[in-house]
C-alpha cells in the first residue's frame, strides 16, 4: 500500500512539473505548482522519502530548465528546512502557516537571487498565490496520504 501512494505521490509531482512546463494560467499564475507539492511532500511524507521525490523532481526540472543542480538544491534544502521545522518546533497551525510562509520566501528570494532580478510585486503575487494554491493542494492530499503521516 505504502509503495503505490508513493507512485501516486510521485506522478502526482510530475504532473505538477508538466503544468510548470506548459504553464496554461499564462503569465496570471506566478506560482510553482512542483514547489507547492514539494512543500505538501515535505509535510506528508517520511524524510527519506521526501528527500528522494524532491531531489528527483529537482533534477528533472533543472534538465528541462537547464539550470543544473539549482532546483536540486533548492527543493532538498526546502525539504530539509520543513522537516526539520516540524521536528523540532512541534508545529500548531500557526506554525505551519509560518513555516510554509517562511519556506515560500525564502524560495522566491533564491529565484530572484539567482535570475538576478527581485521584484517587489512579483514576490507579493506569487507568495499570495503559492499560499493560496498550497493549501488548496495540501487540503485534498491530506486525506490521500494520512496514512503515511502516522509511520513517521
Amino acid at each position: 500500500m505504502k509503495s503505490i501512494t508513493y507512485t501516486k505521490l510521485l506522478l502526482l509531482l510530475f504532473l505538477f512539473l508538466f503544468l510548470d512546463i506548459l504553464r496554461p494560467g499564462g503569465f496570471y499564475l506566478a506560482a510553482e505548482l512542483l514547489f507547492i507539492g514539494i512543500l505538501v511532500i515535505s509535510i506528508e511524507v517520511p524524510l527519506f522519502y521526501a528527500f528522494t521525490m524532491s531531489a528527483l523532481c529537482g533534477a528533472v526540472k533543472d534538465f528541462v530548465c537547464v539550470r543544473f543542480p539549482f532546483y536540486v538544491v533548492c527543493f532538498v534544502v526546502i525539504t530539509f528546512f520543513v522537516k526539520y521545522s516540524f521536528k523540532h518546533l512541534h508545529p500548531k497551525k500557526l506554525l505551519t502557516l509560518l513555516i510554509v510562509a517562511v519556506s515560500i520566501v525564502g524560495y522566491a528570494l533564491l529565484n530572484s537571487l539567482e535570475s538576478n532580478t527581485i521584484e517587489g510585486s512579483f514576490l507579493i503575487v506569487f507568495f499570495v498565490q503559492t499560499l493560496t494554491l498550497f493549501y488548496v493542494i495540501h487540503y485534498f492530499t491530506h486525506a490521500w496520504v494520512s496514512d503515511l503521516s502516522e509511520i513517521q
